[in-house]
């Protein structure tokens, strides 16, 4: 039978268990119902009276075995009982039964809560107990245990834990708001900074290239004229370069082209001689219907075109919009 399976695959086998036993490069390793990480069991799955759940060990060991743990508890169905324990030795088996389980979960409800000063410590410890003894009651119900005296355990500690669990929320709350209150006060700051720069903007009294603004902190009406005007800085920002002037087009903007010297030179830095740009752009408006490189090619320079269509050409990154062809095809004359 097939013991050896991919790093990926061995958590699916172990939690099928598909085969009795198996190992992956990844240092992951199972034998029957126990899943190691290198020498140390993370997690293991109970039988009892046919009734199966899994054991997760949710401490830290290293990053390697955080995402081996991680893998692991994602290979086990949405549906299947799932228990959380902490041990955290390393080189241990998780030999949990079903009764050594609640029993594990029943001595962290009874271990003694240290002397805390803050209240809110002292109740978070509380809320933890009443979780321990949560779990084990679960324990209990899932594979059928004893569960009664267990039941009358948690009602009465059920008045502690609500005023433990109504000081935790109260705090919870007053966290909250006052968190908000200070987002609330550093959007007011980023919003009046955002509305002070756009007027200086719009009054030249700022460059807008010098300037970052949040836009969408503005009000509508100055959000649409500080658009209007970065859509006009960036139409002459791009007549400027296409003059010849020593000036960086945003990469995101779409390619623009021009001449230097006996070259054509793109926005995004590509050079080509002028010679073969002009029998690329005969080329290309024969082919305007569509047309990719698939046999037939057309050379540029250094490049090839790979695809011609409606939209324009293509040419690795560059996308070049019919619109700027022609318009630099009329100043060199091809039309």
């Amino acid at each position: 039978m097939k013991t050896y399976f991919k790093s990926n695959e061995i958590f699916h086998v172990w939690a099928n268990q598909s085969a009795p036993m198996g190992r992956c490069p990844s240092a992951v390793t199972f034998d029957g119902e126990t899943l190691k990480s290198y020498a140390t069991a993370i997690a293991r799955i109970i039988n009892y009276k046919g009734k199966r759940a899994f054991i997760f060990d949710d401490c830290s060991f290293s990053v390697t075995t955080s995402g081996h743990q991680s893998a692991a508890r994602s290979a086990v169905a949405g549906c299947e009982q799932k228990f959380f324990v902490h041990c955290g030795r390393r080189g241990q088996w998780l030999d949990f039964t079903p009764q050594t389980l609640r029993d594990y979960y029943l001595e962290n409800f009874k271990r003694e809560l240290p002397v805390e000063k803050l209240a809110f410590k002292h109740a978070e410890n509380v809320c933890s107990k009443m979780a321990s003894l949560e779990k084990a009651i679960q324990v209990c119900e899932f594979f059928g245990l004893a569960v009664a005296a267990l039941k009358k355990t948690a009602a009465k500690f059920q008045p502690e834990y609500e005023t433990a669990a109504k000081l935790l929320s109260d705090r919870r709350e007053k966290l909250n708001a006052a968190r908000e209150l200070r987002e609330e006060n550093k959007r007011a700051q980023r919003t009046a900074r955002a509305v002070a720069n756009c007027k200086a903007v719009l009054a030249g009294q700022v460059k807008i290239q010098d300037c970052y603004i949040e836009t969408h902190l503005l009000p509508d009406d100055l959000r649409a004229q500080y658009e209007a005007a970065q859509a006009k800085f960036e139409s002459e920002k791009i007549s400027l370069w296409q003059a010849g002037e020593n000036i960086s087009l945003g990469y995101d903007l779409p390619c623009f082209v021009r001449r230097e010297n006996g070259e054509l030179v793109t926005s995004k830095g590509a050079r080509v001689p002028i010679e073969d740009a002009e029998k690329a752009y005969r080329f290309a408006k024969l082919k305007k219907s569509g047309w990719h490189k698939n046999g037939e090619t057309c050379p540029v320079g250094s490049y090839e075109l790979d695809a011609i269509n409606e939209a324009g050409i293509v040419a690795g990154c560059h996308r070049i919009a019919w619109d700027e062809i022609e318009r630099f095809a009329e100043t060199q004359n091809w039309i």
